[in-house]
């Protein structure tokens, strides 16, 4: 299907009716339009590669992610090992000279990958967080027990017998309640959940503005819209 492009702005184009090279050329607005950051701010000083922890174990730098996201290289970005290797330390943000939160960046691809279905089986870190965000739908907040029963079922379940002496050290202390105990306020959790799956499911941006407003609590939801990757 042909689109306008003089009659419809990067931001109005429904993304799924568009050819793939063409979506590659959004792929720095739709990156923007989910984590809040200008990509176009980097000036590839490589200061959030120095200050990463785990540079030397990705395949690509934060710099040169940051690179690749601006030139459009998208599937080979939401391919990449690199966006699962941060560990949200926040270094990168801090040491930014042009302010970018690098690390909101990294989320916002995580959220794209996993909706892309870039997800590598052997990678712990995708199981992770599903199995976060289920215990954080169950309970409203995270009960750690529940949480690492649900990231070993979907990834290895026997490493559950190495966590248990640990575990159970910990309940004996006090320092973890053996039985979830659920938020105070669950509902409206669940419901700003529910208001952040409507707009992920939600490819063009008119799209997304409708299941914000139809959600039933703008504010909330509209910050959601913002922080949906750190629910993902």
């Amino acid at each position: 299907m042909a689109v306008a492009e003089s009659t419809l702005t990067e931001r109005e184009i429904p993304r799924e009716v568009l050819p793939e090279e063409i979506r590659n050329r959004f792929f720095p607005a739709e990156v923007e339009d989910i984590s809040g950051q200008s990509v176009w701010a980097c000036m590839q000083c490589g200061t959030c590669s120095g200050s990463c922890q785990f540079a030397q174990e990705m395949d690509h730098t934060p710099r040169r992610i940051m690179e690749m996201v601006r030139t459009g290289l998208r599937e080979q970005v939401l391919a990449s090992r690199a966006i699962w290797y941060c560990a949200s330390c926040y270094s990168c943000t801090v040491r930014c000279p042009r302010g970018i939160q690098v690390t909101r960046v990294m989320m916002a691809l995580k959220s794209l990958a996993l909706r892309a279905g870039h997800v590598n089986p052997r990678d712990d870190a995708p199981a992770f967080y599903e199995s976060f965000l289920r215990v954080l739908r169950l309970f409203g907040r995270v009960h750690e027990p529940t949480l690492v029963a649900a990231y070993a079922l979907r990834t290895r379940p026997t490493r559950v017998l190495g966590m248990m002496p640990m575990a159970l050290g910990l309940v004996r202390r006090g320092r973890m309640a053996p039985l979830p105990d659920r938020a105070p306020g669950l509902a409206e959790v669940r419901r700003l959940m529910e208001a952040v799956e409507k707009v992920r499911g939600s490819e063009s941006a008119g799209a997304r503005e409708v299941a914000l407003r139809s959600a039933g609590c703008p504010q909330a939801v509209r910050a959601a819209r913002r922080e949906e990757v750190a629910l993902r």
